[in-house]
């Protein structure tokens, strides 16, 4: 197969390690008590004059624009690209072979080799960005359900709904502060794509 993916290098073999270390925090009591403190020391003293739902959507942005940063830095989009495209193709004629029952083993292993590629491509720049989202992530958690810290209040008020406690269930396991969280991360990574289009155009 011709569109290979380059394989990583040691600093992003490291750095897979360590995000792979930091999501034990979530539960690895230890592992959350040393990140949430080293947070804690940069945070603190932001949440102290910035109103803690804004603090959320200013961290939502970094991570968003972090993200959208680091996937068109790391990614190469043509490759990318192509992969998909060569995958598509296989899957086509894995098809064809079938239907026909013809030997697809040849196509079978490349449409592997094609997946994994498209995996490693797009796992490069995820694993860069969790050295940043995943320490945020864990001390939000940490700081809601420490009211004790006087960081995050019990509730903020939203226009037409009135209070909100951050920690109420929305739906399933989602709780208002995540979704809060996901929802800013999310419209800023859409807002950081279109601006990267319209500079790079």
């Amino acid at each position: 197969m011709q569109s290979t993916a380059p394989e990583w290098s040691s600093i992003d073999k490291v750095v897979a390690l360590t995000a792979f270390a930091l999501m034990t925090g979530y539960a690895v009591q230890p592992i959350q008590t040393v990140v949430t403190s080293a947070v804690h020391i940069v945070l603190a003293p932001v949440a102290t004059w910035l109103l803690f739902a804004a603090l959320l959507l200013v961290l939502s942005g970094v991570s968003g624009l972090t993200s959208t940063f680091l996937r068109h830095r790391l990614q190469d989009t043509e490759r990318l690209k192509a992969v998909q495209t060569r995958l598509e193709e296989l899957q086509e004629q894995m098809k064809e072979a079938q239907e026909s029952a013809d030997d697809w083993q040849d196509e079978q292993a490349e449409l592997l080799q094609a997946w994994t590629a498209m995996m490693k491509m797009q796992f490069r720049p995820a694993v860069w960005s969790m050295l940043l989202t995943i320490p945020v992530f864990l001390w939000i958690r940490w700081v809601v359900h420490a009211p004790a810290l006087a960081i995050a209040p019990v509730t903020f008020s939203l226009p037409l709904v009135g209070p909100v406690v951050w920690t109420a269930t929305v739906v399933g396991p989602l709780k208002v502060w995540v979704v809060w969280y996901l929802g800013g991360t999310l419209i800023s990574t859409q807002l950081s794509k279109r601006l990267y289009e319209r500079l790079v155009a």
